[in-house]
């Protein structure tokens, strides 16, 4: 049985409209967590952060006005605040994250997340962006083709 798939995310956030998408289109089960009505609470933020093997300073979206309002460019933050202020401004969270079973994968976009998600889909993925195959990107069994 495969492993269950939840994302975190912002529906309006192009990313995660992406990695539905993808999920979607393949076939992939999962279910969706609108982190906006629904919270991620301290405690399960850190649960995903810690399952990353990331800083909580990795997660967060640097671009958002939120972040240089509260001087997090500073770095005279502890990982708690980090998470703290997360969890109070979910703009400042990285989106969408996708938790897979026990393992959560840092779903910036479809090319950074289905290395991971890959074995879930039960069909043979060829992503492409921009018309070129995403390097790295290959479905079980399929032999790794040398760039060129």
């Amino acid at each position: 049985m495969a492993d269950k798939i939840t994302i975190y995310e912002k529906p309006t956030c192009t990313k995660c409209r992406e990695m539905n998408r993808f999920l979607q289109d393949h076939g992939v089960d999962f279910s969706k967590v609108n982190y906006y009505i629904e919270p991620l609470t301290k405690k399960k933020l850190a649960e995903l952060i810690r399952k990353m093997k990331i800083k909580p300073r990795e997660l967060l979206r640097t671009s958002e006005s939120i972040y240089r309002e509260l001087g997090l460019g500073k770095g005279e933050f502890t990982d708690d605040e980090i998470i703290s202020l997360m969890v109070k401004h979910p703009d400042l969270i990285q989106r969408p994250i996708v938790e897979r079973g026990n393992r959560p994968v840092d779903g910036r976009g479809v090319a950074v997340a289905v290395p991971a998600l890959v074995e879930c889909v039960d069909v043979e993925v060829r992503l492409e962006r921009d018309g070129q195959r995403v390097p790295g990107v290959r479905v079980p069994g399929e032999a790794v083709q040398e760039e060129q």
